[in-house]
């Protein structure tokens, strides 16, 4: 082998070097939803299918929460970011959007922090990018959706607690010894909430 194909060959490794992109993977459950088809399992596997179907990417992490999406402290995302801050990957790869968060601040939040360590962030459900404009109302679209879907998610609950407790069963949990008669009210429409 002569002085130049060693040379180019080199060259050549170090192209597919720089070809791989650590990834990192983020899950994560609330904690009421332990037993929902999108449990951490699932968004593991799902996740690990879309790493061995897509060439260069080299999984070197993963983080995890069981916390609600509504906020942004949380231990496992937080170890992310810390990580990302170190420059330990390039992508962190999510099963989808409401995952990451259920609020579009907070989703934006962390878009900003992982944008200004060099890290992409990517869903392996929603084809979206962040790094042209219309890429990024995708996902906060996107974002937009996952905090109406709690929101919708959140009232079904608490009426289904109403009519619970309208019917004189009792709820268990820590909302249950919070209501009582005298703090359920009626609104302008007809519908109850507690005080």
């Amino acid at each position: 082998m002569t002085q130049s194909q060693s040379r180019s060959r080199g060259r050549g490794q170090r192209r597919e070097e720089k070809a791989e992109t650590r990834v990192v993977t983020y899950r994560r459950i609330s904690t009421n939803e332990v037993n929902q088809p999108h449990s951490l399992e699932a968004q593991e596997r799902s996740l690990n299918e879309y790493i061995a179907r897509t060439p260069g990417l080299v999984r070197v992490g993963d983080y995890f929460d069981m916390e609600t999406g509504t906020k942004t402290e949380r231990p496992g995302l937080r170890a992310l970011l810390d990580a990302a801050a170190g420059g330990r990957f390039d992508l962190v790869l999510f099963y989808r959007t409401d995952r990451l968060s259920r609020s579009v601040l907070g989703f934006m939040e962390i878009l900003e922090s992982l944008s200004a360590y060099g890290v992409a962030p990517r869903s392996a459900t929603e084809p979206f990018e962040t790094m042209t404009p219309a890429g990024k109302l995708m996902a906060q679209m996107l974002a937009s959706f996952a905090g109406f879907e709690h929101d919708v998610m959140m009232d079904r609950i608490l009426e289904g607690y109403t009519a619970k407790f309208l019917k004189g069963e009792w709820l268990r949990g820590g909302l249950a010894q919070r209501v009582g008669r005298s703090n359920l009210r009626m609104n302008h429409h007809d519908q109850f909430f507690i005080l």
